[in-house]
């Protein structure tokens, strides 16, 4: 078998790099065009131990869903955003176990304020890379009642 030249090996590497753009390309097309909602949270690291999630992204289908603009949820933590959520669903513990062992995890169905209007919600935790969580979420408020 041949050598590869240096110009076959400077190809195939350009090759891979424009295959992993669009993989990304891919990704973010998925993200912003799904019919569910979803949220990125990277973790807070303090002293070698994650103390919080801060929110990274945020889908168009979970504006739609939650009347909010991602602009205005963006950077915030989970304690801002859902103070019931990490007192009553040990949201930030549950999410320090996704990222620890890998495994996914999916809340009990739950009701919370949205706009003064109770909604109910199915959330779909998992871990995405070594220090941040993808939820996904639905609304279904009307198959619930």
């Amino acid at each position: 078998m041949e050598d590869k030249t240096k110009r076959e090996i400077e190809l195939e590497k350009r090759i891979n790099e424009l295959e992993n753009q669009l993989d990304k390309q891919k990704d973010i097309n998925l993200f912003n065009h799904m019919t569910s909602g979803c949220s990125i949270w990277k973790s807070i690291i303090n002293e070698n131990e994650i103390i919080n999630f801060e929110l990274t992204d945020y889908n168009r289908a979970g504006e739609l869903m939650d009347c909010l603009k991602k602009e205005d949820l963006i950077g915030k933590t989970i304690n801002d955003l859902f103070p019931d959520a990490v007192e009553n669903l040990s949201v930030i513990a549950t999410f320090k176990d996704i990222i620890n062992t890998g495994n996914s995890y999916k809340f009990p169905r739950n009701e919370y304020l949205a706009n003064n209007e109770k909604v109910i919600r199915d959330n779909l935790a998992f871990k995405i890379s070594d220090n941040q969580i993808a939820v996904i979420f639905d609304d279904v408020t009307k198959k619930a009642k």
